[in-house]
């Protein structure tokens, strides 16, 4: 899937791995990100460029 296609509300990973994140708003060109990190057991969010992400697939979490 492409990344142009990601709007808020949808789970995406960065192209490269790590967590399965939620997308939230966004903002100048970039995503505000948002995962649970399991080692800090809080949430965690992060501004990332739409290029860096891939949507995920219900099926396949």
């Amino acid at each position: 899937m492409s990344s142009s296609h990601i709007k808020p509300g949808d789970l995406v990973k960065l192209k490269s791995s790590g967590p399965v994140m939620t997308v939230g708003k966004q903002i100048s060109g970039e995503f505000q990100c948002y995962w649970y990190d399991k080692t800090t057991k809080k949430i965690e969010k992060s501004n990332l460029a739409k290029e860096a992400l891939i949507k995920c697939e219900q099926e396949s979490i």
